[in-house]
């Protein structure tokens, strides 16, 4: 068992998508896959996780380019 079941004594899900996590698995299917922590610290899983921090990568990135296309001229 991972760390994670051995804290919480079962599988936890994927907070977005449902599948379980697990630190000890390398590769995923559709019922397990790896977990991943985001920059901001939230547990997902690998896929999700992924996704979630490039959404906030993009989102800065559009935030930064609002700014700076307005003020910056």
């Amino acid at each position: 068992m991972c760390e994670l079941c051995d804290e919480y004594g079962e599988m936890q899900a994927c907070e977005e998508c449902g599948r379980l996590i697990c630190f000890d698995v390398d590769k995923g299917d559709d019922i397990i896959r790896p977990a991943y922590t985001t920059a901001a610290g939230d547990l997902f899983c690998d896929i999700c996780g992924k996704a979630a921090d490039l959404a906030e990568k993009r989102a800065i990135e559009a935030e930064n380019l609002d700014y700076f296309g307005v003020h910056g001229q």
